[in-house]
């Protein structure tokens, strides 16, 4: 698994994925990633503080494409409003909450063992998924464009 980061006119940056599990969540909103790689992601889009990583929603469209690359199995590309996350500020108006943290990091670390990336609802929205608790499998179709 990699991730890439492309901007509108020119690539980005990659990140290795390989070797990394992927656990998939629909109760975890966001994207969550060890800790060192998140920070990266956050500098690259110029966002200083985790907790608060909110650029104006009005920023969208200056943030880069986000492709998951699974092998050979295929990738799936989301555009900004995609992987953000749209909500209602208690100041008034929306906030576009990026979704990129390290979070689930801290709460299921001792459940998993190596490293592993939480694609949560931000990832999975996007996606036609399938939970099929009796086989405890995850499937989802990366359609393309």
């Amino acid at each position: 698994m990699s991730l890439q980061f492309d901007g509108k006119s020119h690539h980005l940056f990659d990140v290795d994925l390989q070797g990394v599990t992927a656990v998939f969540s629909n109760s975890f909103d966001f994207i969550s990633f060890p800790f060192d790689i998140a920070r990266v992601i956050l500098d690259t889009l110029g966002i200083d503080d985790e907790v608060l990583s909110d650029p104006p929603c009005e920023r969208l469209s200056e943030l880069p494409n986000l492709t998951f690359v699974f092998g050979e199995q295929g990738e799936s590309t989301l555009a900004p409003w995609q992987y953000t996350v749209r909500v209602h500020s208690p100041y008034g108006g929306e906030r576009c909450v990026i979704p990129f943290t390290s979070w689930a990091h801290n709460e299921v670390r001792d459940e998993l063992e190596g490293d592993y990336v939480v694609l949560g609802t931000a990832f999975l929205n996007h996606l036609p998924t399938v939970f099929d608790l009796d086989e405890e499998t995850i499937s989802f179709s990366i359609q393309d464009d």
